[in-house]
Formats: structure tokens, sequence, C-alpha cells
């Protein structure tokens, strides 16, 4: 190090910025003029205020228009001013542990505790008035024009004007009242001298009908819908101009009465506490079709579902982790039918104007103390995946657009969600991952709940017809032929139907047996796969060449097996058993590693000869197993029941069918499901993780051999006493030929 490198050292340098900073700061740290006002709004309920109101004057004029914001808070004296709301980043709202200081008045922790809500003026305007009055303090004015900006290079020496007045000029009663509206019989007593008024003009942007209808939606849904704060707070809009475009803003008690379907659910550390679900059915309709509340304590489906669990990571989740607090939460919302048959039986008077106004309102918002945390929400924060979640899953999948929620959280015992710098959500630490995942699990509740009401609802307004696409070509066909029109002309017209018939038909066909085969080779590559890690691990440790020999031989006859399922096989009249015994080899390696207890008790009953296919029944009897599979490994591995999962299968007939019987101890179906349990796109595995296709697929299966899948009582078969708690399933094959 020379001489001359010391001697510079000794220098003091620091940084010098810029006087365009801070008004860069204010452009670019806030998102835009709706949050801006937001924040200022914000600061009012820091300073134990009980109002705000906005005001905006000339607004479509940036030259002689202006935005004023009053609040009755604790207002500011000379100090605070000087050392905190000119001092951005100052930690005047934390206490001497650097944790957020309580309001003096209300006890409120303070939501603007970042300290850039003042950023939003200079967001709004250049030419700024601040009035300030602390009670016992004299009256601080602030000016500040930024429109000099560009005559002075550095911060510290641009122009602020502030100045204390010896006699309050604004915080006075007579003021007050005038701009309060507030006539002589308002008691003097409950107006505050205090508080703070904000003028701005030189507005930065000519305010449209579109940012004007913006703002007002962004005010209206500071607040939770559906929680009060537990201290009064009211922020007024106030338009000198357009006031009707303000019309219907604030529209919500008449809105959310159109809504379907309502639910409320508090969860705390690693379960859900309470869950409510309500299906509300229009008044018009309600001779058709019952309202409903379910509940932990009458819902069996809801209370077996009620601890926290990720099925990603196959862990429990818990928001009460030492280094991930969320608190309590309490998840609320509506769900609205846009269909715009449904919304006809509704009193409803213009029915493009709600659609219109729910799109402006939809999404699952969050508040903290009663206020909103922005932009969870908001049109292009879909932070809960709810339009993938629907992509997905359509016929059961909520989207943003059918959805109006709050999660409510409590600002004390949420320590570890820290709201980021710009303000625009929470970091994405362990806190609020966890968070979101326990909101996706009531999410899946609540879908399943709603999707089992709205078919019935469909049901009933179709008065319980269900038309497949046939039976429309048919009667389709059926009305060409009553109608008097030329001969060849109906023949033709005929023709054609029938075509599109048995072209429907084939489609059916082949999609059947390209999604059996789908289902089906998903499990080949899972048995494959085991079984070439076992001979992998045999071969390693050097056992003896028998045993290495059969395992080959095993992995060899299940390719073989499946080869036979991936070529559709022709009805056929064969024993039942044919099929039971192929099963038995294709589930072995399953059956160990879940270590299950299979009872073939089939074995003893009578041979039982149908016609069926069996590269078909083989499809389904997989599929039915591997759902027995997954539930069992959900109630005794994830959910720790003790026990021993056990499925029990046997063959039974009568005069006129023959039967397979698949029973299981896991924990049943559950009676939310069974009206919906075979229906496209629907599953009920936790965080929708199954497609929802595999019974519906095995029921179209067993259709196209003049069969079916029966989901009956357990006193309607020959069931052990041990399995009556869990599912049965029954396969039922026609006696009569099927063939023509």
């Amino acid at each position: 190090m020379t001489k001359e490198t010391s001697e510079n050292q000794k220098e003091k340098f620091e940084f010098k910025p810029r006087a365009r900073l801070l008004a860069q700061l204010g452009d670019q740290l806030i998102k835009n003029e709706h949050i801006a006002v937001v924040e200022l709004i914000k600061n009012a309920y820091d300073a134990d205020a009980t109002f705000c109101k906005i005001e905006l004057d000339n607004f479509m004029d940036r030259e002689n228009g202006s935005i004023t914001i009053l609040d009755n808070g604790n207002g500011m004296d000379i100090d605070i001013v000087k050392n905190a709301w000119l001092e951005p980043g100052s930690d005047s709202k934390l206490d001497e542990d650097k944790k957020p200081k309580l309001s003096p008045v209300y006890q409120r922790l303070p939501i603007g505790e970042k300290g850039i809500g003042r950023f939003g003026v200079h967001k709004l305007g250049d030419k700024i008035t601040l009035i300030t009055k602390k009670q016992g303090f004299k009256e601080v004015h602030v000016e500040i024009d930024w429109s000099d900006i560009e005559d002075v290079k550095y911060l510290k020496d641009f122009p602020i004007k502030v100045e204390e007045k010896e006699e309050p000029l604004f915080f006075t009663e007579e003021n007050l009242r005038d701009i309060l509206n507030l006539d002589e019989e308002f008691p003097s007593d409950q107006i505050k001298l205090h508080g703070t008024f904000i003028f701005i003009k030189t507005l930065k942007t000519r305010w449209d009908h579109t940012m004007v209808k913006e703002l007002a939606r962004t005010v209206s849904s500071l607040q939770s819908p559906f929680q009060k704060t537990n201290q009064e707070f009211k922020v007024d809009l106030i338009l000198n101009q357009n006031k009707e475009w303000l019309d219907g803003v604030q529209a919500w008690d008449d809105i959310r009465k159109q809504a379907l379907f309502k639910f409320k659910v508090k969860i705390k550390g690693s379960e859900i506490t309470s869950f409510n679900y309500w299906f509300m059915p229009y008044e018009s309709i309600q001779h058709k079709i019952n309202k409903k509340h379910l509940t932990l304590e009458n819902n069996s489906y809801l209370n077996s579902y009620r601890n926290l669990y990720d099925e990603e990571s196959k862990q429990y989740i818990n928001l009460s982790e030492s280094s991930a607090k969320v608190g309590e939460v309490t998840f609320e919302g509506y769900i609205f039918e846009l269909e715009t048959s449904v919304l006809r039986l509704g009193s409803i008077e213009h029915i493009p104007a709600f659609k219109k106004y729910l799109k402006t309102h939809t999404g699952v918002k969050v508040f903290r103390d009663g206020l909103r945390v922005y932009d969870y929400g908001e049109p292009e924060n879909d932070w809960l995946g709810l339009d993938n979640r629907r992509f997905n899953n359509p016929t059961k999948g909520l989207s943003n657009s059918l959805v109006v929620a709050a999660v409510q959280l409590d600002r004390a015992n949420s320590s570890d969600l820290f709201e980021k710098t710009n303000r625009e959500g929470f970091v994405e630490n362990d806190a609020y991952l966890n968070l979101k995942k326990a909101l996706n699990h009531v999410l899946t509740l609540v879908e399943n709940l709603r999707y089992v009401d709205k078919l019935n609802l469909k049901r009933s307004l179709d008065s319980g017809k269900k038309q497949t696409p046939n039976q429309v070509i048919l009667e389709a066909i059926d009305y060409v032929e009553e109608q008097e029109i030329d001969v060849k002309v109906k023949k033709e017209i005929i023709t054609y139907f029938d075509k599109l018939d048995k072209d429907l038909e084939s489609v059916k066909e082949t999609l059947l047996n390209a999604a059996g085969i789908g289902l089906s080779l998903a499990v080949v590559v899972h048995e494959v796969e085991k079984r070439v890690r076992l001979v992998n691990r045999i071969a390693e440790q050097q056992h003896v060449s028998d045993e290495l020999l059969d395992n080959v031989q095993k992995l060899s006859k299940i390719v073989d097996r499946y080869v036979k399922i991936i070529k559709a096989s022709p009805l056929k009249l064969q024993s039942i058993n044919f099929a039971l015994d192929e099963l038995k080899l294709d589930i072995e390696f399953r059956q160990d590693e879940h270590r299950i207890e299979v009872i073939y008790n089939y074995e003893d009953a009578a041979d039982i000869k149908v016609e069926y296919s069996r590269s078909l029944v083989s499809m389904v009897l997989i599929n039915i197993i591997d759902n027995s599979i997954y539930w069992l490994d959900q109630k005794y591995d994830v959910n720790g029941f003790e026990g021993v999962k056990k499925i029990f299968i046997n063959v039974e007939e009568d005069d006129k069918y023959g039967y397979v019987v698949i029973a299981d101890n896991g924990p049943g179906f559950n009676e939310i499901c069974m009206d919906t349990i075979t229906e496209p796109f629907v599953s009920y595995k936790p965080r929708n993780s199954g497609m929802g296709l595999g019974l519906h697929i095995a029921q179209e299966a067993m259709f196209k051999q003049k069969g079916d899948i029966l989901f009956p009582d357990y006193t309607e078969f020959d069931i052990p006493e041990e399995f009556h708690c869990g599912a049965l399933v029954v396969l039922r094959f026609n006696k009569e030929k099927v063939l023509n």
C-alpha cells in the first residue's frame, strides 16, 4: 500500500443522492395511482384515524385537477415531520426492539411499517401541501413542488418549505364542519381538531372513467366484505364531477345474494378447526332442491380431511411452526354460477351488468387485521392457481371468475409473513408457501362439495333427465320422421343421422380402448420399474441364480400380460375366475410393496361363466384395486390409523347375474361422492391428485359388456365384518348372451 493511497483513505466519502431520486422512487416503488392512494389510507389507519376522506376535483385536467386526502388521526408535530415524514425509510413505526409499535389510541399494529407510504404523494402529483396537527402541538404546514426538481442537483439542496403556525388555520371547528358537511347539531366534542390533510395538484395523470372506477373498486375492496375491523375506520371517495361514475360500485350486499354456495373455514396449526359449507339455491327452485349446511360435526367426509396434508411433499402442513408462523387463518367466500340459464332463476334485473360487476370483484383477496394486503385477488394475480385448477379439471375446478373470497389474518400472530418492499404481496418464504398449501387443501374440499350440489342442481333443472348424445340423435331421427317433408329429403337426413350415430359409437369405442390402455400402461410402467429394481438389487447382492431367474420370469409374465391387455380381446363366454387369477399376478408386487393382505375368497366359490372381454375386465379390476391401494395408504400410512391393510375379493351369483365383489378396510366412500363417483374428471383424492377418469372409464368398459359397476351397501353381499367400514365395489355381469 502506497503512502498516497493511505492518505486518500482518510478522506470522508458519502452517498450524494440526486434530487430527482425521491420522485423516481415514488414512481417505481408504487405500482399505480390506486395503490398510491391506498398507501396514504394505510397511513391514516396507522395514525388511529376513524375516517379517511378522498376527494377528486377536476381530475380530468392535469393542470387544474387536484386530489385531497383528509384523516382525523393523531397527526404530526414538527419533530415527527422532520425526522419521520421527511426521512424515507425511517423506523419511526418500530419500537426499541425493532418490532412494530402499537398505535397509542386503538393499539393498532402498523400496516405501513415500511415507511414508503409517503411516496404515494409523489406518484399522484407535482405540487404537494401537507397540513398536519397533533393534539397539544402547533399546526405544521409543508410545501413541496417537484416541478422545480430539474433546477436542483442534489436532494439535500432541494427546497422544502416547513412552517409551524401559532394558531391553527385548517384544523378548526368551523373549517372542519364546512369540509365534512357537519350540521350545527353535530356535537362539537366529537370533532377532532387534529389529523392530517394532504392536497395534491398538478396531477401526474389525467384521470379517466376507467381509472376512477378502478380507484373506487380498490377503495371499496380495501376492507374485507366478510369481516369488519374491531375499530371504526371508514373510507369515503368523493368525485366533484362525473359523480354517476360511482353508481353501483359498492353494491356488494346485493351481489352476494346471488351466490349459490358459501364457505367459511378456520385453520389453526395443522388442522381445520371449523368448516362451514352452505348450498343456497334460489328461492324460485327450492321446491326442487333443498338448501344444505355441512360442518365438521355433521359430515364424515370433511372430518376425515381436517388434518392439513400436502400431497406433493407427503408431509403435514403446520401453520404454527417456529420459523413459519402464520397464526389462525379464516378463509371464507362466495361461489357463483354464471350460466345465464341459472342466473335467470335469481332476482337479477340486468344479467350482463351483474356479470360485468362481478368480474371486477372476483378472486381471493388477503386481509390482515381487516385491511387489504395487495395485490392478492387482483385480476392479474391468480396466486392460488384457481384458473390452472379449472383448466386441469374443468368439470369441478373453481376459477377466479366464480369466486369472491377472503383470507383473514391476524397481524400479531402472522409475524413470519413479511410484506415485500414494493407492497405487492408477501415474501415467498416457508410461512407463505405453507399458507398456500393449506388454502389449496381447503379449496379441494369446497370444490368436491360444490360439485355434488352443482350436479344435483343441473339434474333438478333438467327434470332428472340425463340425455346421452346417442339419445339426442335418436330423438332427432324421430322428429324428422314425423315431419311432412319430401320423402327423398327425409330419407337423406335420416341416413346422415344414422351415420352420425354409428360414427359416435366408433369414436366412443376408440376412446375407451385408448383410455383403458393408458391407465393400464401406467401400472405396467410401475410394475416393470419395481421388478427391474429388484432384479438389479439381487444381482448386486449376488443372490442365488434361482431367485434371480424367478424374478426375471415374473417380470416376463407381467410384460406378457399387459401386452394382452393392450390388444383388445373379444367378448367370450368364460369363467370369471380366469380374470381374477390374472389379477393375482398383476398386483402381486404392489401387494407386497404396500404391505397389503389380499383375501382371495373366490377360489372356494362356484365357477361362474359369463361373456366378457379379458382385456377390458383386466383394466377395470386393476383400476379398482389401484384405488383401494391408494385409499388404504391414505388411511393407514398418511393418517396414522393402526391395523393391517386388507382387500377382500369374492364372486357371487343369482339367476340373472354374476358378481365380482371387491372390498377393503380403508376409509370407504363418503356420502358426498356417491352421486358423482363415476362422473368424468371427478376425483376426491386430496388436492385433485387424480384425473377423475378411472371409474368413469371402468364403468364405460362394463357397459360395453352389458354389465355395470355397483356401489352397494355391505348388507347386500356376503362381506366379512372387518370390511364393513371400507369401500365396496361390485362388478355385475349379465348371464344372458351378450353377443348378437
